[in-house]
């Protein structure tokens, strides 16, 4: 009998420092997502002046090529700034476990077709193709309406972000019991010493660092989250200089 109450007590407190800890995470996430927001106001305030500066250097005669380069390096870097904070905004809400939208039965097809539109202008920007291929009319999936976006949005702007030349293409099927979304590029790839740690919050590869390709690090830690709350998975395949393909697979919804 003793054993058992030791066996039950030590399960009894096991339990009891999971809830601890995942209140701590919550308690983390809340507050990372207070002090972004704060962040937001003043950065953006900063770069709306950065920018009239470097519209009106022009008028005031600059003749310092250092100083008259000054307004765009500092409206680059609060981009840059303003980019990290939407996506550490993006992540604070996805780990503390709120919804980022409607919690509803989506047709991937739909969401996937309208999700992509805005990215059609950006990549022929670059020079990409971007090909859209869905093989279903419908696929139903209960999830998170913004969370399907985040996700879509986050894995198609980085295969164009990385890719220079070639092609983006955006494939969506269903596999048994699943929906899968696949996203594929021509582009530089991943080392296979980072592949381990891609989903790792601020982490980059090494490769887009060298080649100083701006990058927060941040998407796809968020990406992550939001596919496994649902029930689903996330599968990267890869090769430096050969691109890459990321896999979503998501339980489909039957009544």
């Amino acid at each position: 009998i003793a054993r058992l109450v030791g066996y039950v007590l030590y399960h009894a407190r096991l339990l009891d420092d999971l809830a601890t800890l995942k209140r701590l995470e919550q308690e983390k996430a809340t507050f990372m997502r207070i002090m972004v927001h704060e962040l937001k106001a003043p950065v953006t305030a900063a770069k709306m002046m950065s920018d009239l500066l470097a519209s009106s250097q022009g008028e005031m005669q600059i003749e310092n090529q250092k100083l008259a380069a000054m307004p765009h390096k500092i409206s680059n870097r609060m981009a840059q700034l303003l980019e990290l904070i939407k996506d550490m905004l993006e992540l604070a809400k996805v780990k503390s476990g709120d919804p980022l939208g409607d919690i509803a039965v989506l047709n991937l097809v739909v969401e996937t077709k309208m999700g992509c539109q805005p990215f059609l202008d950006q990549a022929e920007e670059k020079g990409l193709s971007l090909e859209i291929a869905c093989a279903e009319n419908s696929l139903p999936v209960r999830f998170d309406s913004q969370g399907y976006h985040l996700i879509l949005s986050n894995l198609v702007s980085n295969a164009i972000k990385y890719t220079q030349t070639g092609f983006v293409k955006v494939s969506l099927f269903r596999q048994q019991d699943w929906a899968v979304l696949e996203v594929t590029d021509s582009g530089i790839g991943i080392p296979e010493a980072d592949m381990s740690r891609l989903f790792q919050e601020f982490f980059r590869a090494s490769n887009a660092k060298r080649q100083k390709i701006q990058g927060t690090g941040v998407g796809l830690a968020g990406v992550k989250h939001i596919v496994e709350r649902f029930g689903g998975e996330l599968a990267l395949s890869s090769h430096e200089n050969e691109g890459s393909t990321f896999t979503v697979r998501l339980p489909l919804y039957t009544e």
